[in-house]
């Protein structure tokens, strides 16, 4: 059996910037990620605390939506980066 973290491809990661309000963060990775309050401020915490943080991991299946993830975040001014966990691959961004 093929457990998700073994089809793990690809992780969402958040920056943190010196613009936006925690409440918008959470607000943000609350709709767009379907995240509860609580998970949410905790991922901005996170992302604030460390600089950056993988707030959801994707399977090769969902590509297409992890890429309409991070367009949404940077559209609303959260830089977000798509990394390609393969071997020798390179990031991705939808910018």
């Amino acid at each position: 059996m093929v457990t998700k973290a073994t089809k793990t491809r690809y992780e969402l990661v958040l920056f943190d910037d010196d613009h936006n309000h925690v409440d918008f963060i959470v607000n943000l990775v609350g709709g767009v990620l379907g995240y509860d309050t609580t998970q949410a401020h905790n991922c901005a915490l996170l992302i604030h605390r460390l600089g950056q943080y993988v707030v959801s991991r994707y399977d090769g299946d969902d590509l297409l939506c992890a890429q309409n993830h991070v367009e949404l975040f940077n559209a609303n001014g959260i830089k977000a980066e798509l990394r390609d966990l393969r071997p020798n691959k390179k990031l991705l961004n939808a910018e």
